[in-house]
């Protein structure tokens, strides 16, 4: 639903409420015939205002339905040869589902997709008793939180053994989790983080996001960050205040999110999305773009 749909609604709305008003209090003083003018005047804007909703309705739902008929012929191949890991940081079921939706719409070779434990969402000091406890029971394990970021980056960066490597240690030991065994330990350097949260995680972008970002980035990785349109905490602004080099989505969970998380997997970079700090709608389609294909 665009903006000026939305003032349209709201203009036509404060209309009704002022006439509300003026016929509550001017009943008061006003003559019967007035107050029936008033009431003839808001049924007719009650009326155009829910045929003014019943028609934009109608319009998004066919919009929305050629969206669905063009997205898989826009996207299709785009992806064509390219590794994906997915790390989802945050909790939101929706955003994980639409990215792996649209990866494989786009046909990304291979996809792996690795969640990350809350226990990493802790300070330093209890971290350090998860891994010294998890040590005492015969895990060999990195034994602080930089070498473990370094060592899940590593692993997904570089590949490693899926069946006793550091990231399937790491996935026993509970500390991380790959969906449907989709870690097959090949070499992947893009990399989409899912954000986005139901409830309050204040430490989260600083002990897990950032380390994570910066551990990836050292080895050379392309990062795409991205979240549900309707995630009730963001974590986009707290990107921006670090100053993250990464694109970022803010609406993974649409149709437009998607088209923009395969476009900055080709290379474009920016904020995209419709919440106040994005700084582009969408990335914009060149023709080295359009006909990209694996790197």
């Amino acid at each position: 639903m665009g903006p000026g749909f939305k003032y349209h609604v709201a203009t036509i709305a404060a209309i009704f409420f002022a006439l509300t008003v003026g016929l509550v209090v001017g009943s008061l003083t006003v003559s019967p015939h007035l107050v029936n003018t008033y009431k003839g005047a808001l049924k007719g804007l009650q009326s155009t205002l829910n045929t003014d909703i019943n028609e934009k309705s109608v319009q998004i739902s066919h919009y929305q339905k050629l969206l669905d008929q063009v997205m898989p012929l826009a996207l299709s191949h785009r992806l064509k040869g390219q590794g994906v890991a997915v790390i989802q940081l945050g909790d939101s079921s929706s955003a994980l589902q639409a990215v792996q939706t649209v990866l494989a719409m786009s046909d990304a070779k291979e996809v792996e997709t690795i969640s990350i434990s809350s226990s990493l969402d802790v300070s330093d000091s209890q971290l350090q008793v998860t891994l010294d406890n998890l040590t005492q029971d015969g895990n060999v394990l990195p034994d602080s939180r930089n070498a473990l970021v370094s060592a899940i980056a590593h692993g997904v960066i570089d590949g490693g053994n899926p069946s006793d490597g550091v990231i399937s240690e790491l996935d026993k030991a509970g500390i991380l989790h790959v969906e449907n065994d989709s870690y097959l330990g090949k070499p992947l350097h893009d990399i989409v983080i899912v954000g986005g949260s139901r409830g309050d995680h204040p430490d989260r972008f600083s002990e897990v996001d950032m380390p994570l970002i910066l551990a990836f980035q050292s080895l050379g990785a392309r990062i795409v960050m991205c979240e549900s349109l309707n995630a009730r905490v963001s974590d986009i602004q707290q990107y921006e205040d670090a100053g993250v080099d990464v694109a970022t989505i803010d609406d993974v969970d649409t149709r437009m999110g998607q088209f923009s998380l395969v476009y900055s997997l080709l290379g474009e970079k920016d904020d995209y999305g419709v919440k106040s700090t994005a700084h582009a709608l969408m990335p914009s389609v060149t023709p080295d773009i359009s006909t990209a294909g694996s790197r």
